[in-house]
């Protein structure tokens, strides 16, 4: 399991503003294809693994 890693942390690793990863998590935005590409390298996952529908549980 990975450590929690905080809206603000996330997004200065990104080098995006902290709003639009909480938009992003309510799909208030479709980011370009850079975007969800940089927040896996941050993550250490892959592209697909944040693309991938969540199964209901």
């Amino acid at each position: 399991m990975y450590p929690p890693i905080s809206q603000e942390e996330l997004a200065h690793r990104v080098g995006i503003d902290r709003t639009y990863i909480s938009s992003l998590e309510r799909c208030v935005y479709s980011p370009s294809i850079e975007v969800p590409d940089r927040l896996a390298a941050v993550l250490g996952v892959e592209l697909a693994a944040l693309l991938k529908k969540a199964s209901s549980e």
